[in-house]
């Protein structure tokens, strides 16, 4: 099963993709650490976006995106830009999407640890355990 893990910051969609199983996993180089959304108040910058992030799932034939859920409401409320883009992946054709809570992801982190993953960047972290955490629950 090939999953991607997604972790929106600001206008960046952080992504790590992995394939296997819980047990036995490869992270993928896809070549690309984020996809990013460019002025989300123009019609044709979000248009981009929708088409670089579809063809990167379909490139790289992924099964499952789980998205790192964000506030809604309070101090740490996701900004606009990311809700847009949150939108823009559930709308995927060609792959499952599922949103997992912050909470899930450190409890079963906590349970169960990844491997560690030192060819990837510290920023895709959050997207590396988000993946980690999906084909967990599979």
């Amino acid at each position: 099963m090939r999953v991607c893990g997604v972790e929106i910051k600001g206008s960046d969609a952080i992504v790590v993709v992995i394939d296997g199983t819980k047990d036995d996993f490869e992270i993928i180089d896809t070549g690309v650490q984020k996809i990013k959304l460019g002025d989300s108040n123009e019609s044709e910058d979000v248009k981009i976006f929708n088409e670089k992030f579809h063809l990167f799932v379909r490139n790289n034939n992924i099964n499952k995106i789980g998205i790192k859920k964000r506030n809604t409401k309070g101090r740490f409320a996701g900004g606009a830009a990311s809700f847009k883009i949150e939108g823009i992946i559930q709308l995927s054709k060609d792959s499952i999407v599922e949103l997992i809570a912050p909470v899930s992801i450190s409890s079963t982190i906590k349970k169960l640890p990844p491997p560690s993953a030192n060819q990837l960047f510290e920023y895709q972290k959050g997207s590396y355990e988000t993946a980690y955490v999906f084909l967990a629950a599979l």
